[in-house]
């Protein structure tokens, strides 16, 4: 409300903002915020709020109070144009729209569905005398998940413009200065070049936070909704293309879900919460891509052609690039249930009705064998090897339904050779059915100590990067433990895979857990000099059992951070682990093992 007011605001417009607080919560005053509901008037140029009303506290997810609020601000304020920001946090079509914790007494987790949101807005509108064909100019939730196939489909009717975010909303959420002001300035702006110009603004904000979720894996678009007709129509027939065709291989669907990832509801710090939300025109591009099926490849196409017009603009990360920032709910066969079927006949109603989408998700489900990706797997050159000719790990596979494979590297342990250190990804990719080989530079990653020492330890993959044709992982973490005197923390470092810098540390402390960048933990340890031991993972193959290791040489931790470095690995037994991951989400891993006399020259 503060970056509202500062907004400098000419006559041509006019801001209500309904305040529902939690009055269990304490403010920057020291007091707990007040109970009620209360209603300003935004006067802008950081003029004290007008008050315009206070009421007894309002369960904002019953549809009733959005609807008596609708009706009361815009009967009372007529105006050219009309808009709706819903303000708070959004759950995709599982979790809608709230919800209002009454004063914290509430904790169950409900909300507002969107066809709620929808009737409630509408059922205001007609009652202030504002009716039509979509009668709001703009309908944006300044909210996490709501850029989803699902949520937009019953506001299809109710608004020109909408926009939304296909991902976590990391903080800022929309920079009401800025968007206030270009309304301020431009009150007949036509509504495509105010998408525009909002989008411009919303990445400006969120580039300048500086976070990481924000540079990487932001997603804000906006829907012109005249196109939503023509969208939801050729999706429908798209589904009945591909129930009715013979030749459709289910496999390539799953292989688009797959492919479609980095999946959405995830942030940096905790990139591992499952999620069947998948991006729209990572789905329809593998669709397009079609060869052996001209009719569905036809109705994508189609598909795209509509979405295309419908997005007037988005802001991507850099892992989203390729990505439309529109959801739909769809994910790996072995992750999808069944049973969620019957709330998305619910919840996602217009949507579900309209094009019968769970027809094909049920297909999915069925078509997936709940087995992982036959492995043939062998050692080359392992005889004298050399830098100019390095060992080989080999594998093979002929199931047509495989998507990807990772190749991890063990290394024995001298005095007890059932147990293997994992020392992380030596390769990552999506693959064919087909035979591979991938070189072995005889080289182990690890943190630089110094100029010359290298701490081994397991890398993690953290996060995976999403591009056409290409599986790779953007983030890498590893586990370990720091100190400051006489604390101690366990938490991660995460590195930048492809420059190999740190970015920031992850600590555990008293459950929660908590993201320091590497100056700010310099300056908390103060005079204390505070390190980081690096862990290993050690699988023993005997028991089958894991057990982490934290016994590596400390090393200091400094406002610039640390750095992974490679070091030749020293004459030992060595096992690279095969996994191969198929498009149903089924895994299976093939091991080789091989014996290194020395270091590779």
């Amino acid at each position: 409300m503060a970056e509202m007011n500062k907004a400098v605001f000419s006559k041509d417009i006019r801001v209500v903002v309904m305040a529902d607080w939690d009055a269990s919560a304490v403010a920057e005053s020291g007091s707990n915020y007040p109970k009620g509901t209360e209603w300003y008037q935004v006067m802008g140029s950081d003029a004290e709020l007008k008050p315009y009303k206070t009421e007894a506290e309002k369960n904002l997810d019953d549809p009733a109070v959005l609807r008596a609020a609708v009706k009361d601000v815009f009967s009372k304020h007529k105006a050219d144009r009309y808009g709706v920001v819903m303000w708070n946090h959004g759950g995709a079509w599982k979790g809608g729209f709230g919800h209002d914790g009454q004063d914290g007494t509430d904790d169950a987790s409900k909300g507002m569905a969107a066809h709620e949101v929808v009737g409630a807005i509408q059922g205001g509108l007609a009652d202030a005398g504002i009716k039509g064909d979509q009668p709001l100019d703009l309908l944006t939730f300044d909210t996490c998940l709501m850029a989803g196939v699902e949520i937009m489909a019953p506001f299809a009717n109710l608004t020109k413009l909408f926009i939304a975010n296909a991902e976590i909303d990391y903080g800022d959420g929309w920079d009401y200065t800025g968007v206030l002001e270009l309304l301020s300035k431009q009150p007949a702006i036509a509504l495509d070049k105010f998408a525009v110009a909002e989008n411009g603004i919303w990445e400006k904000q969120h580039l300048g936070s500086g976070k990481l979720d924000d540079k990487l894996i932001r997603a804000h678009a906006s829907f012109d909704m005249s196109h939503w007709g023509g969208f939801m129509g050729a999706w429908a027939k798209l589904v009945a293309t591909v129930n009715k065709s013979q030749s459709f291989e289910w496999e390539l669907l799953g292989l688009s879900a797959f492919r479609a990832l980095p999946e959405y509801s995830k942030t940096v710090d905790n990139p591992s919460e499952p999620t069947n939300l998948r991006d729209v025109g990572e789905v329809l591009g593998a669709l397009v891509a079609l060869s052996n099926d001209d009719a569905v490849a036809k109705a994508a196409k189609a598909v795209m052609d509509v979405t295309d017009k419908m997005v007037v603009d988005n802001s991507m990360g850099d892992l989203r690039k390729s990505q439309l920032g529109l959801h739909a709910h769809i994910g790996l066969a072995g992750q999808l249930d069944p049973a969620d079927h019957a709330k998305y006949a619910k919840l996602a109603k217009d949507w579900q009705d309209a094009t019968q989408w769970t027809s094909v998700l049920d297909t999915l489900i069925k078509k997936n064998d709940g087995v992982g990706p036959q492995i043939t797997a062998a050692m080359l050159d392992t005889e004298s090897p050399t830098k100019s000719k390095p060992p080989k790990i080999q594998f093979e596979t002929a199931d047509k339904d495989v998507a990807a494979v990772s190749i991890l590297l063990g290394v024995h342990n001298p005095q007890n050779k059932s147990e293997i250190g994992l020392q992380g990804i030596v390769g990552m990719g999506l693959i064919d059915p087909d035979k591979y080989e991938m070189p072995w530079e005889g080289e182990l990653i690890g943190i630089a100590k110094g100029t010359t020492d290298v701490v081994p330890c397991t890398i993690h993959p953290w996060m995976v990067g999403s591009k056409k044709g290409e599986f790779g992982v953007q983030i890498v973490a590893v586990q370990g433990e720091f100190t400051a005197g006489k604390e101690k923390s366990t938490g991660y470092v995460l590195f930048d895979a492809d420059t190999g810098k740190s970015i920031s540390a992850l600590i555990s402390h008293q459950g929660q857990v908590y993201t320091f960048s590497f100056a700010t933990l310099a300056k908390m340890a103060g005079k204390d000099t505070a390190t980081f031991s690096a862990s290993t993972v050690v699988v023993d193959t005997k028991t089958g059992s894991e057990k982490i290791v934290t016994d590596g040489d400390p090393i200091d931790v400094t406002a610039a951070g640390m750095e992974l470095a490679l070091t030749d690995a020293p004459g030992a037994d060595y096992t690279f682990f095969v996994q191969m991951t198929d498009v149903w989400g089924n895994d299976s891993t093939a091991f080789q093992t091989m014996t290194l006399k020395d270091s590779l020259q």
